[in-house]
């Protein structure tokens, strides 16, 4: 098996932006596993976990900035190197194409969950999602799942 990294590496970053407004908070600031918190009117905490290394937004890093509106920055995370590797075997037939990010080492490491913690958040989330619509349609008839959204036609038209 032989790896193929020869394609271009790609750099980018990302904007944290609040989607709720409210209260604005931060936890483990001195950890490396920052979280910024927005509690809305009612109570409820909206989270949004950052990569280490990100720049929180100015007002919120001090703690000045005591209330957001949606679409306000939060935090920048700082731009990441990735690259395309395809899989092959010794012969030259394709296995597998995965992406991969450079890490704080400067060292390439397989890109997915296994490497952010927002990844294994937003995995968690997207199971939980998955057999939550699962779960739905098995309880309903066709009929009736047809006459919800397009999401859940999806699942109705696979189960």
């Amino acid at each position: 098996m032989r790896i193929d990294a020869g394609a271009r590496d790609q750099c980018y970053g990302a904007r944290r932006m609040s989607d709720h407004e409210g209260k604005v908070s931060i936890r483990g600031k001195d950890t490396d596993k920052v979280t910024i918190v927005v509690t809305d009117a009612g109570g409820k905490e909206h989270l949004y976990p950052l990569e280490p290394r990100a720049l929180i937004a100015p007002g919120i890093e001090d703690g000045t900035k005591k209330h957001v509106k949606p679409g306000e920055l939060l935090a920048d995370e700082k731009n990441r190197r990735y690259r395309l590797v395809k899989i092959e075997f010794d012969d030259g037939r394709p296995i597998d194409m995965r992406e991969e990010v450079r890490n704080v080492n400067g060292q390439w490491v397989q890109r997915g969950s296994e490497s952010t913690r927002r990844g294994r958040i937003a995995e968690h989330a997207a199971r939980l999602q998955a057999d939550a619509n699962l779960a739905k349609v098995k309880s309903q008839s066709l009929c009736e799942c047809l006459t919800g959204n397009l999401a859940d036609w999806w699942w109705c038209a696979r189960s």
